[in-house]
């Protein structure tokens, strides 16, 4: 499937008019607190969020300072936790539904979130989004009509933008082509090991996955890459497996036991904490790994390698022609995890503040910066004035962009336009190999669970998740032999409560697909 061309803005044509009049720039300043969940590339490079562009920018325009306490998602399963226990929150707060124990119903539950529909009085512009877009209005609320966060739209469509590349002089050198099955990623990276001597020819991440799922989905299943991020479910026919203990995830480790023992994967990746690519140290000693689209044109500066370049490569399957069908996730529209919660003093400011956001100012703003600074108007559409963007050499296209511009969350996301600016021919040709894939078992993100189902499910997930994440790393390693012990794993894991929080998931989801008729 080819990316989706870039249309012309979905923010409102004309800011929508607050019926009581009201409007930005404030006439005297007032202040909001935001838990703000930033990238491990931009933690890099600066320590202070509220001096990125894009936040100054609001400020000036509204009138409105942001407060902010960043943190990264690789250490918000430590923090989150400590954050909601010690009562002291933010007026808005990223990460909910991944983050909060239980999700949004628990969240509403426990009086740490507002319900948002009472609030939609101050909030024009996102209510205006919402009525011309009805694929948008129906992901955004819960089985009783509460609205508990705020969503996110991408504009002309979302592609996607993170999945497997390998090196392209490797398979010149070994005169072979861009492996498409799990044998051919085989043979092709016994070559990188065998013929060029490759320390490490696949890199993966801790557990021995990645957040795309390559390589598991070949087997019809998500292989978990950490106890917080996407839950290891999948929807075959309307039914909810727990994939760690299906039989196929006994032949997933299996390969991946022999894969290690050949020295085709990574010997440390125990300690590869990141899911989406490795250490910039390792990339020149790794024959394949996973990257997002947009730092695949910065890698060669991490070789030594002349000759060094990489490319896209296909998810593998099991027989050429096979459909893939657990992708990273490509939704067009989602609910963000940014809400408000109790603590906060004035929800009615919070609300206008983040409608600005889906303003057509708040649009520029968060996907292009400042207008004459970051980006200029031309035939009517906005282009990034590149040798600013681009100006200090020793950042990466991806940080420049993220300096400039919010990546993701809870605004109209102007994905497609903004970024072929910084892409070149390889990265745009990635959308369409990774482009294939198809998530159509991908467990709807939008399939929430009540509160009951969510106390289940936070009752028991957090111990089977560690029982699998200890269990996993030992079965590719070899520490434990997973013929031998298989069965005892999946009982222990049936006793921590795997079923109960698959039939939690399969509540969710028959609700889920009975609203939709």
């Amino acid at each position: 499937d080819e990316p989706a061309p870039a249309e012309e803005p979905a923010a409102p044509a004309e800011e929508a008019a607050a019926p009581d009049g009201f409007s930005f720039p404030l006439a005297e300043t007032e202040e909001l607190s935001y838990y703000f969940q930033w990238s491990q590339a931009l933690a890099d490079i600066m320590q202070d969020p509220e001096e990125l562009l894009y936040f100054r920018a609001l400020d000036e325009a509204t009138n409105v300072h942001l407060n902010i306490t960043p943190f990264l998602v690789t250490s918000a399963a430590e923090l989150y936790p400590v954050m909601v226990a010690s009562g002291d929150w933010c007026d808005i707060v990223d990460g909910v539904n991944g983050m909060y124990a239980g999700g949004y119903a628990q969240a509403l539950s426990d009086e740490f979130i507002l319900p948002l529909n009472d609030l939609m009085q101050y909030m024009p512009n996102y209510t205006a989004l919402r009525e011309e877009n009805p694929g948008f209005e129906d992901i955004l609320y819960l089985e009783d009509g509460t609205m508990p966060a705020f969503g996110m739209m991408y504009n002309g469509g979302y592609p996607i933008t993170y999945g497997l590349v390998i090196r392209d002089d490797y398979l010149e050198k070994v005169n072979m082509d861009k492996p498409q099955t799990i044998e051919e990623y085989h043979d092709v990276l016994a070559a990188f090991k065998t013929e060029l001597d490759v320390q490490n020819p696949l890199w993966v991440s801790m557990y021995g996955a990645y957040q795309n799922h390559a390589f598991s989905s070949a087997y019809g299943i998500i292989a978990l890459t950490t106890a917080n991020l996407d839950p290891p479910f999948h929807v075959e026919n309307g039914k909810v497996s727990f994939d760690p203990t299906l039989p196929a995830m006994k032949d997933y480790l299996t390969m991946m036991h022999e894969w290690y023992e050949e020295g085709l994967i990574y010997n440390d990746f125990m300690t590869a904490a990141n899911n989406f690519f490795p250490d910039f140290s390792l990339v020149g000693e790794l024959g394949a790994f996973t990257i997002p689209v947009g730092i695949m044109n910065q890698m060669s500066m991490y070789s030594e390698d002349p000759d060094y370049q990489i490319s896209a490569s296909y998810t593998p399957v099991m027989n050429k022609g096979d459909t893939v069908h657990i992708a990273y996730n490509s939704a067009d529209y989602s609910m963000t995890g940014t809400c408000l919660t109790t603590a906060c003093e004035d929800p009615e400011l919070a609300a206008r503040y983040i409608d600005f956001w889906y303003s057509e100012q708040g649009f520029y703003i968060l996907n292009y910066g400042v207008e004459g600074e970051t980006y200029e108007m031309v035939d009517g559409k906005p282009e990034y004035i590149t040798e600013n963007v681009f100006a200090d050499p020793s950042l990466t296209t991806d940080q420049s962009l993220k300096l400039v511009s919010k990546q993701n969350g809870t605004f109209v996301v102007d994905y497609l336009n903004r970024q072929s600016v910084a892409f070149n021919d390889a990265q745009m040709e990635a959308f369409d190999i990774w482009g294939i894939d198809q998530d159509d078992w991908n467990y709807p993100t939008n399939a929430l669970m009540n509160e009951e189902e969510s106390d289940t499910y936070a009752t028991y997930y957090s111990e089977v998740s560690t029982y699998v994440t200890q269990y996993i790393p030992q079965a590719i390693l070899g520490d434990v032999d997973i013929e031998a012990t298989w069965d005892e794993y999946v009982a222990t894991c049936e006793d921590l409560g795997s079923i109960e929080i698959t039939q939690a998931k399969q509540s969710a989801l028959d609700r889920y697909l009975s609203s939709r008729g």
